[in-house]
């Protein structure tokens, strides 16, 4: 199994009934105006949009057990 090391999602769009998830590295070198490195597009997922839901209820998952572990805090329980 390949596996890619992603930094971040740079965009998600739906084209054609297929959800296209770009991801992004960061590359070193300079940094933009604001003192952030500059993005490039590093892989490409293509779900069905069922899929992508299924996705989407896996990542939940893991959100919320981050959160019980407390290694995550959602942002409305920061704020109060």
């Amino acid at each position: 199994m390949d596996s890619t090391f992603c930094d971040g999602v740079m965009d998600i769009s739906i084209t054609g009934g297929v959800v296209r998830v770009d991801f992004f590295d960061y590359v070193n070198g300079e940094n933009d105006s604001n003192g952030n490195p500059p993005r490039q597009h590093n892989h490409r997922i293509l779900l069905t949009p069922e899929a992508f839901l299924q996705t989407y209820t896996a990542f939940d998952q893991v959100i919320n057990q981050l959160v019980e572990k407390g290694l995550l805090t959602r942002r409305d329980e920061a704020a109060q």
